[in-house]
């Protein structure tokens, strides 16, 4: 398989375009000095990580934090919506894999 640049970009940037069903993302903050970073700037948790495309690429699914864990969300490229699947409020979901196009 070919390493496809334009593939990647559409991948990555697709969660930003359905991020307003979920919680609402910050606005980066802006710093003087670094040492006016606070420590949780560096260990909170990140927006989406984990992608994966279903088998039939129509759909990608991330881990995202909700309720203060990571649970699991789908993008719905066709209906442009995402849709939260878990909602685990004691654990983070830390993996998960496609099974099938549903």
């Amino acid at each position: 398989m070919r390493f496809n640049p334009l593939l990647w970009f559409l991948v990555l940037a697709t969660p930003c375009a359905f991020a307003q069903t979920a919680e609402p993302a910050k606005a980066p903050a802006t710093y003087a000095k670094p040492a006016d970073i606070p420590v949780e700037a560096f260990f909170r948790r990140e927006q989406y990580a984990q992608m994966a495309l279903s088998p039939d690429g129509k759909r990608l699914a991330a881990l995202r934090p909700t309720g203060g864990r990571n649970n699991i969300v789908v993008i719905d490229f066709l209906a442009s919506k995402t849709v939260l699947v878990t909602s685990y409020k004691e654990s983070d979901v830390v993996d998960f894999e496609w099974v099938s196009n549903d």
